[in-house]
């Protein structure tokens, strides 16, 4: 992957295609005052996750699971334009391997936490 600030507009992050030099797409980059809200955001969030039950939390994690395989498509194709992976590669690495920790670890939260 390819990035560069954009010298018209230094808050976005252009990301170009290594197979081309095309552009793949823009995302904004984050001030150091939006990185700490963000992390405050977290840590005040962090006590609800935490009072959750194992089994809740593994729940929600495999709805992410469910959000990831539904949108496998777009992340391979993402894989692709923004790293030149082929896309056997995408689906293997970006996919497949995180739907398995997903799977591990929501099956073995329980034994885990013990």
């Amino acid at each position: 992957m390819s990035a560069a600030l954009a010298e018209d507009h230094p808050t976005i992050l252009r990301v170009f295609s290594p197979a081309n030099g095309e552009l793949v797409g823009e995302v904004p980059v984050d001030t150091v005052g939006s990185v700490r809200e963000a992390v405050a955001r977290a840590r005040s969030a962090q006590p609800g996750w935490g009072a959750r039950s194992v089994a809740e939390r593994a729940a929600i994690l495999l709805a992410v699971r469910g959000k990831i395989l539904e949108n496998t498509d777009a992340i391979v194709a993402n894989a692709a334009a923004e790293n030149g992976k082929p896309q056997h590669e995408g689906l293997l690495h970006e996919v497949m391997t995180q739907l398995e920790l997903l799977s591990y670890f929501t099956a073995e939260a329980e034994r885990i936490l013990a």
